[in-house]
Parts: C-alpha cells; sequence; structure tokens
C-alpha cells in the first residue's frame, strides 16, 4: 500500500532527477554544438534548474516536519514550473 510518506519519497526522488536532467542538458546540447552556446539557449535551463533547486530544498524542509501532502504538490508544482518555462522559452 502506497502512503504519503512512501509517495513524497518518490516525488522528492523524481525532482532530483529532473535537476540532475535540467543540469546535465545545457552539456549535452554543448556536446552536439559545433561552437559555444549562446546564453539565450542556456537561459531556460538555467532558471529551470534554479527553480527545481529551490522547491527540492523546500521539499527537504518540508519532509523534516512530515508533511507529505505539501511535498507531493510541491513536486507538481515544480513539474508544472518546468513546463511553462519549456513552452515560454522553447
Amino acid at each position: 500500500m502506497l502512503t504519503e510518506k512512501r509517495i513524497s519519497n518518490a516525488t522528492t526522488m523524481i525532482i532530483f532527477l529532473a535537476l540532475i536532467r535540467t543540469i546535465g542538458e545545457p552539456f549535452r546540447l554543448q556536446h552536439e554544438a559545433s561552437g559555444s552556446l549562446p546564453f539565450n539557449q542556456v537561459k531556460p535551463f538555467l532558471l529551470a534548474a534554479f527553480i527545481t533547486a529551490i522547491g527540492l530544498l523546500v521539499m527537504t524542509v518540508l519532509h523534516y516536519y512530515g508533511r507529505y501532502r505539501w511535498i507531493i504538490a510541491m513536486g507538481v508544482l515544480i513539474i508544472a514550473a518546468m513546463v511553462v518555462i519549456k513552452m515560454i522559452y522553447l
């Protein structure tokens, strides 16, 4: 049976993996590009990584206080913010 704590732990792991993927994406793009990447191509990834890192910090603090439903809600909000950033910039 999935409890709120287990779901919040999974949510935290998913957000952490999204952070790693977001940070690594400019390196992948630079590897495929012939020259250096301009800032306007890296900007959406930096913005998404910043929002994800702050959200992950909040999720960690909420975990200390046992606010598992809030952690799940933060995970959903972070993913929604990343989708909005993608729609705006890409």
